[in-house]
């Protein structure tokens, strides 16, 4: 990670996130981390919900996350001031004191203030927190500089330039090297329209330079394959086969699906269920929007999940890498007598490429962000040996 990408919001959040508080809770209760652990994810849990307080987008109430608007008996204010606190309060061992931590003081207070502010003198009972950034101008501010060959200090002929060319012509697309979010609104970088002809370019698929690959044979053994699934990996896909499941759903909605594929008990007593488990006790209100698949579910997913482990790399560069991998996965599953049924032939087949095509989608990621890491690795050693 280079030292700007270090300043990413998106790379914090990721880090302070509910999720990884889970994770550690998880971690801990296998016996991988120690008992200190509990209160790391303590931490993680309340920089999340003071990310999700400064971060409200939508109106109506959400009771499983914070990032709804803040009104004057939502528990965001009580969040925010017990934050408030925390930075105040906490002291750190044989390191300075970070400076941040002032400015996260003055940030919490600001936006309590403007809040009731907003509510006493001006009869607005909502706030919408993630409005109360920057990031649209410094966007803006960004866009204007690459029309002047990344000009870091551009004039004021060359900004007002800038500003027109923006208006007149088209669009420009935000550096993905920005270290600011996406604002997703009408920017005034976005003020004209694409001609018919332009967008009618637009369409046309590009064709990919990607040479076929051939299937490798599927004699692999179940039981060997499942080997390689930890308890970690457990915890992962029975959260997972749960939003899986979920995704089906809406695409088929069939009560007797519903009835194989979900555990109607809700019981979550298993080891493989601690992730699932501390993640819906952590919800404001227990059960929202998760759903708890059946053993078979699991089972089968599991199974799934470890073919995919051992076919991806070697398939990696086919040109249809999704029918490759369903036609490797049901062959092993033909050969291993295994079966999964829902009510029909098409609704297992659509079950099942719901997984695959998910899976492959994170897999893919991974992948690309391991080869821009060594790439970013590589730049840096050539750096170096040039200063030598």
């Amino acid at each position: 990670m280079t030292s700007f990408n270090a300043m990413k919001v998106k790379y914090a959040a990721q880090i302070f996130s509910d999720s990884m508080s889970v994770a550690l809770l998880v971690l801990k209760h296998l016996g991988v981390l120690d008992n200190g652990s509990e209160q790391t994810s303590i931490s993680v849990k309340d920089m999340d919900s003071l990310f999700d307080c400064l971060n409200s987008l939508k109106l109506d109430e959400d009771n499983i996350k914070l990032r709804y608007a803040m009104t004057e008996h939502s528990p965001h204010t009580k969040i925010l001031e017990e934050m408030k606190q925390a930075f105040q309060d906490c002291k750190f061992i044989g390191a300075k004191r970070p400076a941040c931590l002032k400015g996260w003081q003055i940030t919490i207070a600001s936006v309590l203030q403007l809040a009731e502010e907003l509510r006493n003198s001006h009869g607005v009972p909502k706030s919408l927190t993630r409005n109360l950034n920057q990031d649209s101008l410094e966007n803006l501010f960004a866009i204007v500089r690459q029309q002047h060959g990344c000009c870091k200090n551009p004039n004021v002929q060359q900004f007002e330039n800038g500003l027109h060319h923006n208006y007149i012509t088209t669009i420009t697309k935000l550096s993905c090297n920005s270290n600011c979010e996406a604002d997703f609104t009408t920017s005034l970088s976005i003020l004209s329209d694409l001609s018919k002809k332009h967008k009618e370019e637009l369409k046309q698929p590009q064709k990919a330079d990607i040479s076929t690959t051939t299937v490798p044979s599927s004699d692999s053994n179940i039981p060997e394959l499942l080997e390689n699934i930890s308890l970690t990996d457990d915890n992962a896909i029975y959260y997972v086969s749960g939003y899986v499941s979920k995704k089906f759903l809406k695409l088929h909605a069939c009560d007797e699906c519903r009835n194989i594929l979900l555990d109607k008990a809700k019981l979550l007593t298993g080891e493989h269920q601690l992730f699932t488990y501390f993640k819906q006790s952590d919800q404001l209100e227990p059960h929202q929007g998760l759903l708890f698949v059946s053993d078979e579910t699991f089972q089968f997913l599991k199974i799934v999940e470890a073919v995919h482990n051992e076919y991806f790399s070697k398939l990696l560069k086919s040109i249809s890498l999704t029918e490759d991998l369903l036609k490797i996965i049901k062959q092993i599953l033909h050969d291993h007598n295994f079966s999964f049924n829902l009510c029909s032939e098409d609704s297992t087949e659509l079950f099942l490429q719901t997984f695959v095509k998910i899976r492959n989608h994170w897999a893919t990621r991974i992948e690309n962000k391991s080869k821009i890491k060594k790439v970013v690795n590589k730049n840096q050693k050539l750096q170096n040996v040039c200063h030598e």
